[in-house]
């Protein structure tokens, strides 16, 4: 598993750690203890190639109920009309939403304060078959998202996506910010697509976040010295392992390793050692 780290930014601005340049596992997970193979158990940090984009920079504000509308209709091209209307102030953000009684809802997400758009989208109940490849959505995606991306930004990776419960139609993909070809792991954004029809339905991201200068990669230890270091700080135990490929419960057990870390933490690729959350909490009491 050690064989499978990559690099990865983190901005590191919600947990207030500060950027961030480690090596974490691709895949971690469990190892077949008789075929070698991962068998995926956890957040996966598989990326997609760096994409290039155009960024629009497209700025989206919404302070009333009738702003808030008329962004539903100008990027999704949906009309408010006829719906119960309700409006809600929460964690800074207020949530401006429409629901048909077909209950479809739509839903403007803006800053209490600067009236900056973060979300905006529409959820409708009706079912209908997919028509478009998921390759297909996730272009669209892309080509949807880059017209609000800041002028920064001109290359990203597409992480993963996610059906909506009960709505296989829906596919949401996770598009992250990349600097110097590295995915930026706590910078993404989440476009949904419709796949009856190929429609974006749903844009979410942190269109109003600070610019935050990262570390160079060329200065990482190489992959070498971080993949020692991950076999010096984890250990493998045997397990019975009950379940199959697709998360089923198996007829028969196989028995697997789990790979654990000595202590939670990360590769710093800047000194190839693994920081703990101790020693994260002194860096940044140290640094403040």
């Amino acid at each position: 598993m050690g064989e499978s780290l990559r690099l990865v930014y983190m901005e590191g601005q919600e947990a207030q750690t500060g950027p961030i340049l480690k090596y974490v596992p691709e895949m971690p997970g469990y190892v077949d203890a008789k075929t070698g193979k991962v068998i995926p158990g956890g957040v996966e940090n598989k990326y997609s190639a760096p994409i290039k984009v155009t960024p629009g920079d497209r700025q989206l504000a919404a302070r009333t109920k009738e702003e808030a509308a008329a962004v539903l209709k100008s990027e999704l091209a949906v009309d408010v009309a006829n719906a119960e209307y309700k409006e809600e102030s929460k964690a800074g953000f207020r949530r401006f939403q429409w629901i048909h009684q077909d209950k479809t809802t739509m839903y403007v997400y803006a800053d209490e304060w600067t009236g900056r758009v973060s979300q905006f989208g529409v959820h409708s109940v009706q079912g209908g078959e997919p028509r478009i490849t998921r390759d297909e959505a996730a272009q669209k995606a892309v080509s949807f998202l880059e017209q609000y991306l800041d002028k920064s930004i001109t290359e990203i990776h597409v992480s993963e996506s996610d059906s909506a419960p009960g709505l296989s139609r829906l596919e949401s993909f996770y598009i992250h910010k990349s600097h110097q070809g590295i995915p930026v792991e706590d910078h993404s954004y989440r476009v949904t697509v419709d796949m009856t029809n190929g429609n974006v339905t749903e844009v979410a991201g942190p269109f109003e976040r600070e610019q935050v200068s990262l570390p160079d990669s060329s200065q990482a230890v190489p992959k070498a010295e971080a993949v020692k270091e991950f076999v010096n700080t984890h250990s493998a135990k045997l397990y019975y392992y009950s379940f199959d490929e697709n998360g089923g419960r198996a007829d028969t057990p196989r028995i697997v390793y789990s790979i654990e870390a000595q202590k939670p933490g990360y590769i710093d690729a800047l000194t190839g050692e693994t920081v703990g959350e101790k020693e994260e909490a002194e860096k940044k009491s140290s640094s403040g």
